[in-house]
């Protein structure tokens, strides 16, 4: 560019993990332009993941009620954007970019998509996080290296690490956070093995001590679980009794995690937790997995009709579901707890 932009209007409205995923292109961004003022465009859901984010300097809550919407439209054209960079690419968002006269957009790379899902085609690309960097290059933004990341104000992690302290106590075992569920049904690890999974680690890791986290969509996976462990001080269950930040800083004082492809599991690696992350309906190839952070896939890539969908489905399209109830615990149980033990020690050692 012939002069550097000085202001800069990012889009991404949904969904939560999505939002996280730009995080690494937004630390490259504000790299390469250190005095560039950066907004940020999303839905209220998602506005408190990047709300304390340093090199965010306004975020501009998405207006549903259309007239509002057009309102919004002209309040940003008057700021005098000089790009806008649309990482959402659908029609809610494509009515913003007109605030600047230089428009960038995410590919999305949908046919590529619809033949891999559809037809098993070969997927070859990058993940999605280095997919939205991509859409800076003409910019000349490059690759910081970041990961994913999540801040919060010193005064909820203040207060989350009371909560945290006054329920683990002086227990001195490791803690590990169970993503409880998921939105859609072909990403949910069976309860059933979560429970056998947990059993299992309990019988070598006997002082462990577990968080239930989810939202309240995962309450009846998490009402299950916490059934088989009635003990408080074991099996703590906040799935739906916090806030997203809140949720985050409860898993941040975590040494490791089981989720599956969801939301959680980008907050996971947004905190650097160690994951084990479970996949069933959808794979990597798609772009959607842990990026820059210790983690461990759990998959059967044999399961021929895998992946079904990009984001999930209701049910099993073929009835058996058998992408997720292959991964039983006592298969894969050596490899994770291989996964765990060595992250395990490695926090003794630091």
């Amino acid at each position: 560019m012939s002069s550097d932009p000085r202001q800069i209007l990012l889009i991404r409205l949904s969904s939560l993990g999505d939002v996280l995923l730009t995080t690494p292109a937004i630390a490259s961004l504000k790299a390469r332009f250190p005095d560039a003022s950066i907004h940020f465009l999303t839905r209220k859901p998602s506005e408190a993941l990047i709300r304390h984010h340093p090199a965010i300097d306004r975020i501009w809550i998405y207006e549903e009620n259309e007239t509002a919407r057009r309102q919004q439209v002209q309040s940003l054209k008057a700021i005098g954007f000089d790009v806008v960079v649309d990482w959402q690419v659908s029609l809610r968002s494509r009515e913003f970019r007109s605030v600047a006269p230089r428009r960038l957009t995410f590919r999305k790379h949908l046919v590529k998509r619809f033949l891999h899902v559809r037809l098993g085609t070969p997927l070859h690309i990058d993940p999605v996080p280095v997919r939205y960097l991509k859409t800076l290059a003409p910019l000349g933004v490059t690759d910081s290296g970041d990961g994913l990341r999540v801040d919060r104000p010193r005064l909820l992690s203040d207060r989350m690490e009371r909560v945290f302290t006054d329920w683990k106590g002086t227990g001195r075992g490791p803690v590990f956070f169970i993503a409880a569920g998921a939105r859609h049904f072909t990403k949910r690890y069976p309860v059933e093995y979560t429970i056998r999974l947990m059993t299992m680690l309990l019988e070598l890791q006997p002082f462990a001590r577990f968080i239930l986290l989810g939202g309240a969509d995962e309450m009846d996976q998490a009402f299950i679980i916490k059934k088989a462990f009635p003990d408080n001080q074991l099996v703590w269950n906040a799935v739906g009794g916090f806030s997203i930040p809140e949720s985050l800083a409860l898993m941040s004082h975590c040494q490791a995690g089981f989720s599956n492809d969801s939301f959680l599991m980008h907050a996971a690696t947004a905190c650097r937790i160690p994951v084990v992350a479970f996949f069933g309906s959808t794979t990597l190839s798609l772009g959607f997995g842990p990026f820059r952070s210790p983690a461990l896939v759990i998959e059967d890539p044999s399961v021929s009709c895998r992946p079904c969908s990009h984001i999930g489905r209701h049910a099993c399209p073929k009835g058996h579901f058998r992408c997720m109830m292959n991964l039983e615990p006592e298969t894969a149980f050596p490899a994770i707890y291989d996964f765990l033990l060595g992250h395990l020690n490695a926090g003794k050692q630091a």
